[in-house]
């Protein structure tokens, strides 16, 4: 058996959200090394560019590692582009549907009821 054979059989032993975790990964792994190729940085560059070691930049582009917001947001001000792509304000619409969707129509009872409930709790007071 060969060992990318090896490594697909385990893989498709793990969860789907450590599947994701990996593809995250290998994804911002590959476009980090685009960005230094495409504009000629060394790994030394970029760490003398953040402030840390070289060893540091070889740990975020090798294997699967767990990236910090902070150290994609270092990263990303290094290379001069983002490394995730989240629009803010596609962030923000999307949220703003969810509630919508979410917002509970309170029926009169309802009301009726809350006003009964605190009425009575200030009562207690």
């Amino acid at each position: 058996m060969k060992h990318n054979d090896q490594f697909h059989n385990q893989l498709n032993k793990v969860s789907p959200a450590v599947k994701m975790e990996m593809d995250l990964s290998r994804s911002i792994i590959d476009r980090i090394d685009y960005i230094l190729k495409r504009d000629g940085i060394s790994r030394k560059e970029l760490a003398e560019r953040i402030g840390c070691n070289e060893s540091q930049i070889t740990r975020w582009t090798r294997g699967f590692p767990n990236y910090t917001i902070s150290a994609l947001a270092k990263l990303s001000v290094a290379l001069g582009e983002p490394l995730i792509d989240i629009s803010a304000q596609e962030a923000l619409a999307q949220a703003q549907e969810l509630s919508a969707k979410e917002q509970h129509e309170w029926t009169n009872e309802e009301i009726d009821q809350l006003i009964a409930d605190y009425r009575h709790k200030k009562k207690k007071q």
